[in-house]
């Protein structure tokens, strides 16, 4: 049986290939994501007016510094965190099934 020219068999672990496929897609994404001017533009500006609304909620929580103090500056750490991690999220879980299947399709011709 010959091989099919220009594909050769993949030696590697499955964890290897997952990673290549992770990798391609952050690349693509990173690419797409900095050509698109308006679109990084309105991603940036979206973060720093959430960032700006957050701040000041928890303005001035911090003065006097004294152990009562502390306790509401928890929950502006656990906003930041939370607001960070879900946004990205939230970006990945959207954009990588649309790159895949982009990628699927391309591999394939």
């Amino acid at each position: 049986v010959k091989k099919a020219k220009g594909r050769r068999k993949n030696k590697c672990c499955p964890s290897c290939f997952w990673f290549r496929q992770v990798s391609i897609l952050s690349r693509r994404a990173f690419r797409d994501e900095f050509c698109d001017p308006k679109k990084f533009l309105g991603n940036c500006l979206t973060k720093l007016t959430l960032g700006v609304l957050v701040g000041l909620c928890w303005l001035n929580q911090g003065r006097p510094t004294k152990n009562s103090s502390i306790f509401p500056l928890s929950g502006v750490l656990f906003m930041i965190v939370n607001n960070s991690v879900v946004s990205n999220l939230i970006g990945t879980v959207l954009e990588f099934p649309l790159q895949r299947a982009l990628l699927i399709r391309e591999y394939r011709n």
